[in-house]
């Protein structure tokens, strides 16, 4: 069905097509939804109190104190899109809009291999997730490990 959907709104062989379907999925909202649910209450409450209206409870209050599970959902998210193999074949015509998943693949041959170069692609793969990580490590730790004091 998405694929059909971006097909009909011409997203195909596009990069935001490929894109597209990648930034929101069940496990995001499902993580954003628990994160949410562990915010106090009694901060919202004490803003309301004071005056301030919903908009500025949700930009002022929630999206900082979210910082942490933004920054894991966008992580994973990244991992997700930079590791992703079947979804660019699928969507993508044009070789130059395939992701290294499957560039790698077609430096597969078929009867032969060179492994030197799929290696040297594969760390190459690999390089920008570890430099992502040690860069948002902090913020991937402490979006794992919320606690609330409900």
């Amino acid at each position: 069905p998405v694929y059909l959907i971006l097909n009909q709104i011409k997203l195909t062989n596009t990069r935001l097509g490929i894109l597209l379907p990648g930034l929101v999925g069940a496990f995001s909202i499902f993580l954003f939804r628990q994160f949410m649910s562990n915010i106090p209450n009694s901060v919202i409450e004490s803003a309301r109190i004071e005056g301030a209206g919903e908009w500025y409870i949700f930009w002022h209050l929630v999206v900082p104190m979210s910082r942490p599970v933004i920054a894991v959902q966008g992580i994973l998210t990244f991992i997700g899109g930079w590791n992703s193999f079947l979804w660019p074949l699928i969507i993508a015509n044009n070789q130059k809009y395939y992701t290294l998943s499957v560039g790698l693949q077609l430096l597969q041959g078929q009867h032969t291999s060179d492994y030197g170069i799929q290696m040297a692609g594969s760390s190459f793969m690999v390089i920008p997730i570890i430099i992502i990580f040690l860069i948002f490590q902090k913020y991937i730790l402490q979006g794992f490990s919320v606690q609330s004091e409900k």
